[in-house]
């Protein structure tokens, strides 16, 4: 009994039976300033921080050796802002490990799994990274022209991974980036500012089952605010979204980049229950664009010649979404769910939307 009540209590708190807490040098590691000749510390223990702790390296949660931990940072700041040495970088990198693997003479990947980030402040970006980012990288982009892609890119990806309760300010870079195949991740509670060249949130090719929920976006975004680039199976409940400028969630397959053929299209996705205001924001981009690109990208043809996915064609197929329960503030209209090719993206659930006038930002 004493031992389920201890399994019961680790599970509460976001921790696992392997993961150890920080060693008094560790954590003296952690809160040195970055410089240089030390700019990252690897995490391989869960930490709880100082809400008066000011965090200048890059924080690296890498392979098994991560799994299970938490950083409970209680309000620390992680500075990678202006004048910081690691300005305009990943101030959170989850990632795989890529290592030799003797037994087939080509690589395994070691992937974190079950990881907690929670009540930070971070000035930066977050990655979670595993086989490839973006669809560049020649092992992703070899896998995607063989059989199978879509589970390797998942099972080499990292897992359950969560962000509770964080305030991130982006400095320029997409301030969260889930890469191909991350799985049942999620940003929680939290809150997106600052300033994005791209988006606020992408999620790459093959990635699925990830949630964003309860969250609040305030970026200054030179995009739309979320993208599902070839990304399934995902939940967006209950979000506020401002600065609508370019748009708010955008489903759409990006064909051919980097040579990268995308395998999963942007279906089963769930957008329910979210709060776009648009106040003051200028232009007509729509709040949800099913199929956003249909293969208006120069690059789509460099990923030709496969049986597979984007390789066979070039449009999106946004199909099977639901997109229900939203509202959207001070802005009528047709065009706030929108449709790119309605041949194509079938079967897509968009009852029960409404606009509101006048209601505040």
């Amino acid at each position: 009994m004493p031992s389920l009540i201890f399994a019961i209590l680790l599970n509460a708190y976001g921790l696992s039976a392997g993961a150890s807490s920080c060693s008094s040098e560790k954590v003296a590691e952690v809160l040195s300033p970055a410089d240089s000749s030390s700019p990252v510390v690897m995490i391989d223990c869960s930490l709880a921080l100082k809400g008066s702790n000011v965090v200048t390296k890059r924080m690296i949660f890498e392979g098994t050796a991560a799994s299970g931990i938490t950083l409970d940072c209680n309000s620390a700041m992680i500075d990678g802002g202006e004048g910081r040495p690691n300005h305009g970088r990943d101030m959170i990198e989850v990632r795989s490990r890529r290592s030799p693997d003797s037994s087939t003479g080509g690589w395994r990947w070691d992937r974190p799994e079950d990881i907690t980030i929670r009540n930070c402040r971070i000035t930066g970006s977050v990655r979670i990274r595993g086989m490839a980012e973006n669809g560049q990288g020649a092992h992703l982009r070899d896998s995607s022209r063989q059989s199978g892609h879509i589970e390797r890119a998942r099972t080499n990806a990292p897992t359950r991974i969560t962000i509770d309760n964080t305030e991130i300010t982006a400095t320029g870079r997409i301030p969260l980036y889930f890469s191909p195949g991350v799985t049942h991740s999620s940003l929680i509670n939290s809150r997106i500012k600052g300033i994005s060249s791209s988006v606020a949130v992408y999620f790459d090719a093959e990635s699925s089952g990830n949630m964003l929920r309860s969250n609040t976006f305030m970026a200054d975004t030179g995009r739309e605010i979320i993208a599902l680039d070839g990304s399934s199976g995902n939940t967006i409940i209950g979000n506020s979204f401002h600065i609508l400028n370019k748009g708010g969630i955008f489903l759409y397959r990006n064909c051919g980049e980097g040579g990268t053929i995308r395998h999963s299209p942007p279906e089963r996705n769930i957008i329910s229950g979210n709060q776009f205001f648009y106040g003051e924001s200028s232009g007509d981009h729509p709040a949800v664009f099913i199929g956003s690109r249909n293969g208006r990208r120069l690059y789509c043809g460099a990923d030709s010649g496969h049986p597979y996915g984007s390789s066979i064609s070039d449009l999106d197929h946004a199909s099977y979404n639901t997109i229900t329960g939203n509202r959207f503030h001070n802005r009528t209209g047709s065009g706030l769910i929108r449709n790119g090719n309605e041949a194509v993206n079938t079967d897509n659930n968009t009852d029960d939307n409404l606009s509101i006038e006048n209601a505040g930002r």
